[in-house]
């Protein structure tokens, strides 16, 4: 059963069980069971991301997509089909690269029917947005996945905290809605690191040595082949990959030198944006290290077996300090965790100390979870 839209001619409506007022009260809800959040204000259901396995995809009218991450857009087809409106900006769009898709993904709109939409970059491992929502009665931040805020023209980096409120008018939001992937680690995160690359080079032969990065990662292949150069070795890549680094230069304005093969060759390092042809390396013994992000290191060591992983430490997620701070400049009434499994007692445990409710929607048990938003 899909979400229900709630009639406006009548003094309440139902909602799953939860009663909203009819004049215009506005629920906030999971979308599904990772990243998705749903705004229903009654005439209107807007979702942010598209996580897998969505609930109300056949209900949704707008979805907004913070950056392009596959955990993000895993069912983007599955709203389009649905007839939801798909809308981002244009360097996320690019970052789909769906160019001969048919689902159709606009740039976003600053109006949605009765939601006032304002995208506010922030960053990340690659193009990233999050949303204020400005309703009639309150308003939602829904940051996505990010790691402090937008830069300014000179390069310097805005605090998200400071951002939101140059777009709310010097106020603060009625809910936040964040990722918790760090929200317990203290540490913020600087950045990748080319050390990575040189450590496993030095320890292995090259040959030997498989370089498995997001597409959207620009900065990091770019240190891959920065650090290869410095060490005397080409890069190879596969047929996919090639496709996918041609269309990176036109849009980075950057030119890399570098051979196609289907494997490793000799004083070469071998570098993929392919699940399947990383997963068809590992399995074929051809590779016996890996230097990636977290996800992509944890599949093929887990699920494939490649012996040795090391890990670029950016993850491009925000830290216990930059959500503490931000909850503590914009002084939301209601923070909605999402993205993060296990920790919810230890997530609520803390940042009640800062917020009056604490809610962490992750799994599939948060299916019927919902929260009223305040008048």
């Amino acid at each position: 059963m899909g979400i229900q839209r709630l009639a406006h001619n009548s003094p309440y409506s139902h909602h799953r069980g939860v009663k909203c007022s009819g004049d215009g009260g506005v629920l906030l809800r999971p979308a599904d069971s990772w990243a998705g959040v749903l705004v229903d204000t009654g005439s209107t259901i807007v979702a942010v991301d598209a996580g897998p396995n969505p609930w109300h995809a056949e209900d949704t009218d707008y979805l907004l997509l913070t950056h392009a991450h596959l955990d993000h857009v895993a069912s983007l087809d599955r709203y389009s089909r649905n007839g939801a409106k798909v809308l981002c900006p244009g360097d996320v769009r690019d970052d789909l690269g769906l160019v001969d898709s048919a689902v159709g993904v606009k740039k976003v709109k600053s109006m949605l029917y009765d939601v006032i939409v304002h995208p506010i970059p922030v960053e990340h491992t690659c193009s990233a947005y999050a949303y204020v929502l400005d309703l009639e009665e309150c308003n939602v931040l829904v940051t996505g996945d990010w790691h402090v805020g937008p830069r300014t023209i000179d390069g310097e980096i805005k605090p998200l905290w400071k951002a939101v409120r140059e777009v709310v008018g010097g106020e603060g939001v009625d809910v936040i809605v964040s990722e918790a992937t760090r929200a317990l680690v203290d540490a913020p995160e600087l950045g990748g690191n080319e050390r990575v690359f040189e450590y496993a080079l030095s320890l292995h032969d090259p040959r030997d040595v498989l370089a498995f990065l997001q597409p959207t990662d620009l900065e990091i292949i770019d240190t891959a082949f920065r650090v290869a150069s410095d060490l005397g070795l080409d890069v190879v890549v596969d047929s996919e990959t090639d496709r996918k680094l041609k269309f990176l230069e036109r849009r980075g304005d950057v030119e890399w030198e570098y051979d196609v093969a289907d494997e490793p060759l000799v004083r070469s390092l071998y570098l993929t944006v392919s699940w399947e042809k990383a997963r068809e390396l590992a399995e074929a013994g051809l590779v016996e290290a890996v230097v990636g992000n977290w996800a992509t290191v944890h599949h093929l060591r887990r699920r494939v077996g490649v012996k040795y992983a090391y890990v670029i430490p950016r993850s491009g997620h925000a830290s216990r300090p930059e959500i503490t701070r931000l909850i503590t400049e914009l002084e939301p009434s209601c923070l909605v965790f999402r993205h993060r499994s296990g920790d919810a007692t230890r997530l609520e445990r803390y940042y009640s100390r800062f917020v009056d409710e604490v809610r962490v929607w992750v799994g599939r048990g948060c299916r019927d979870e919902s929260l009223e938003l305040p008048p």
